[in-house]
């Protein structure tokens, strides 16, 4: 078992350790997505804007990697191994 951190963890009502970054991992790239679009839809600045568009773009990449890899692992799951070279096409099997 590995030591845990009051920073990191603390007890939920049921009396089990319950790990914030298990929180942060999944809400993360929403928040990013909905930050991005609140401070974008209120930019009046250079720099508020480039930041806006930073927030957006890395919720939707790490949405679209979660995504890409949730399939693989469905894939690799129903078919067996896949090579992981070719991580770059589709994974949805063709019809």
């Amino acid at each position: 078992m590995r030591p845990s951190s009051a920073y990191t963890t603390f007890l939920s009502k049921r009396g089990g350790i319950v790990e914030l970054e298990t929180y942060w991992y999944e809400c993360s790239p929403f928040l990013y997505t909905a930050l991005g679009g609140f401070i974008l839809g209120r930019a009046d600045s250079i720099l508020l804007l480039v930041s806006s568009v930073l927030l957006l773009s890395a919720g939707g990449t790490i949405l679209i990697l979660r995504r890409r890899h949730a399939l693989n692992e469905i894939r690799r799951l129903r078919f067996g191994t896949i090579d992981d070279s070719n991580d770059d096409i589709d994974v949805l099997p063709s019809k």
